[in-house]
């Protein structure tokens, strides 16, 4: 399946709710949606269901925040966390 980067544009709960797999998952930062995001069930369920069918789950700055709310499973993966 084709991701194009316009399908983001939107609301995002109804984009998330209509992909199923990918290949790689970003989860972006920022400031108050950041921390809305580590308390939204939904979403951390839907972080755990899509992490199961990426090849990378990644984030950038406090987007770390929502993975680790999610407890996404390090097995067999090498995590690689850094600052620039």
């Amino acid at each position: 399946d084709d991701f194009a980067l316009d399908a983001v544009d939107g609301d995002a709960a109804c984009f998330c709710a209509d992909v199923a797999k990918l290949g790689v998952l970003v989860v972006p930062g920022g400031a108050t949606g950041t921390v809305m995001q580590t308390m939204d069930p939904e979403v951390l369920e839907w972080i755990r269901m899509i992490d199961k069918t990426t090849v990378y789950t990644t984030s950038v700055c406090t987007g770390s925040w929502i993975l680790g709310s999610a407890v996404i499973s390090v097995m067999g993966r090498s995590p690689r966390i850094g600052f620039t």
